[in-house]
Order: C-alpha cells, then sequence, then structure tokens
C-alpha cells in the first residue's frame, strides 16, 4: 500500500473559497477507497478549527525554522481520511478569508503563512517525525504549497512529487526581501528555480522541482503552455511537457446528484434529462432573463 500525503490550503467541507476545496475534498478519499493510506494536510484556520463538531487531538509538535507548530488530527467529515491540521497563531490566530482580509487585500504575513505550511508538508515528506509515518507520494497543489516540493529536493530521501495547478493566475509573487527572510537557499533564486521577473514566485517551487505536473484539464493544460494563458511561465512549461498532463477535474456524485438535489425544482437523471429544459425556464423566471 502506498502512502499518500495530500497538500492544500482549502478542503471541503472544512473550508472552501474555490475549486481546489473541493478536489481536495473529495480525490485524496477517493485514492484512499482505492486502497492508498492517504492523508489530507491543511492550515489549522480560525474558522476552520470552529467548525469541528469534535475538538482534533494533537498527535505531533514539529519546530520549523524556528517556528513551533502543532499537528492536530481528525477526520474529513463525513469520511474515514485522517485530516492533519497545522496549528500556528498565523492560522488559528484569525477569522474570515483564509487569504484575503476585509477589504480583499491579501493578507501582509502570507508568505509567512504558507511558507509554514510548505515546511510542515516537506519534514513530513523526508524526516522521522512524531508522526510516525511517511509519504512514498508528495502531492501539492497551487502556489501555497509550491515550496514544499523545492524543499524535499534539499534532502537525500524525499517522496515521488506531483504538483497540481487549479489557476495559474495565483503565483504566490513576493519580493527579494521576502525571499532572503524566509531562508530560503540561495540558489533556488535562479530562473530555473523561484526567481520570476527578480520576484520570487511560490509557485515556480512546484512546477519547477516536481516528478510531475498535472491540472484540471487537457485543455487547460495545453493554454497554458502559451501566451497569455502561461502568464509568462509558458516557456518553462514547454521545457516541461514531459512531466505535465491535464486531467479533466471529476465530480463528488455524492454530494452533485441531480436525482437528489433539494436545490433543483426539476430533479433529473440519464431517463429524465428534459427536466433540465424546466429548471432552466424557472431560473429564466426567477432572475427576470
Amino acid at each position: 500500500m502506498a502512502n499518500l500525503l495530500f497538500v492544500a490550503s482549502e478542503a471541503y467541507p472544512l473550508i472552501k473559497t474555490g475549486g481546489l476545496a473541493d478536489v481536495a475534498g473529495s480525490l485524496p478519499e477517493v485514492l484512499r477507497q482505492k486502497g492508498m493510506d492517504a492523508r489530507l494536510l491543511l492550515p489549522a484556520y480560525g474558522d476552520l478549527l470552529a467548525r469541528l463538531k469534535v475538538a482534533p487531538r494533537t498527535v505531533a509538535e514539529l519546530e520549523l525554522a524556528g517556528a513551533v507548530v502543532r499537528i492536530l488530527e481528525t477526520r474529513l467529515p463525513g469520511t474515514p481520511l485522517i485530516t492533519w491540521l497545522l496549528e500556528h497563531p498565523l492560522f488559528s490566530g484569525r477569522c474570515g478569508n483564509p487569504y484575503q482580509d476585509e477589504q480583499g487585500e491579501p493578507w501582509p504575513d502570507n508568505a509567512d503563512r504558507f511558507m509554514l505550511l510548505s515546511r510542515a508538508a516537506a519534514a513530513i515528506s523526508t524526516v522521522d517525525t512524531a508522526l510516525d509515518w511517511r509519504p512514498d507520494v508528495l502531492h501539492c497543489n497551487d502556489w501555497h504549497t509550491g515550496p514544499a516540493i523545492a524543499l524535499t529536493h534539499l534532502c537525500e530521501v524525499r517522496p515521488r512529487t506531483v504538483f497540481t495547478i487549479h489557476n495559474l493566475a495565483h503565483m504566490g509573487i513576493f519580493d527579494r526581501l521576502t525571499f532572503d527572510r524566509l531562508q530560503f537557499p540561495q540558489h533556488f533564486w535562479q530562473e530555473w528555480g523561484l526567481e520570476y521577473y527578480d520576484q520570487c514566485s511560490f509557485i515556480k517551487g512546484g512546477l519547477v522541482f516536481a516528478d510531475h505536473i498535472t491540472t484540471v484539464s487537457p485543455t487547460y493544460a495545453e493554454e497554458i503552455c502559451h501566451s497569455p494563458g502561461g502568464m509568462g511561465l509558458e516557456g518553462l512549461l514547454n521545457q516541461s511537457r514531459e512531466r505535465l498532463v491535464g486531467i479533466l477535474n471529476g465530480i463528488d456524485n455524492t454530494v452533485w446528484d441531480a436525482a437528489r438535489d433539494p436545490y433543483l425544482e426539476h430533479q433529473y437523471d440519464a431517463g429524465t434529462l428534459d427536466n433540465k429544459a424546466l429548471n432552466k425556464a424557472d431560473l429564466q423566471q426567477e432572475l427576470g432573463l
């Protein structure tokens, strides 16, 4: 049985702002059902902890570049999936949107916050911890976890790595002073590293160093290999085509089931597809379209 650590900044139903949460809240559990020992690692946001019906237990304490963090263990609601929560005041000490303040501006310490998540993922993947578990595969998602993959390359023994791009438009861009303050190795400051037009790009940590790169569809995989979809990274992605594959996002059909969806006026299945048109007509009438 292979061990898989799936790392993301959000996962439904614990915390969600977009499609990443849907994938993180379903794919690891499906892989567990297929026989993998899959574990999910998330930040322990204040709102997330408040939603838990049962208090998580502390299973490990780690020191990461001088920061002491706790790993809390719970289960993803509705599943047996072991879910680890990275507890530190940078996450648990505030409520609201995981990435932005009330004015819609990025939290000024986002680089520190998600570097901490990346350090935790890399540590769990490469050194012995109180968890007494290490992954054979580390699967990271979007810019928040890109440095984790790069950091594993500093270790003699590391897992195989997969990095998934859900939205390339969000790259985790920070200045050189932040790069230095976060104590990245200086050899990461290069084109085939985290340097991006004289700035630091967290997402490049995943793109440059991952064994395999996936994204949300074959079409998007092609789109990001060209301008403007590549957002300035199309050259890197073109040279990485042998590692890049687009896999069409699926759905959790226990959640998205049109035959049982209480929010649909007219439920339908493969034998009653005509009801889709009735739903559309009702929506047009309700919204005055």
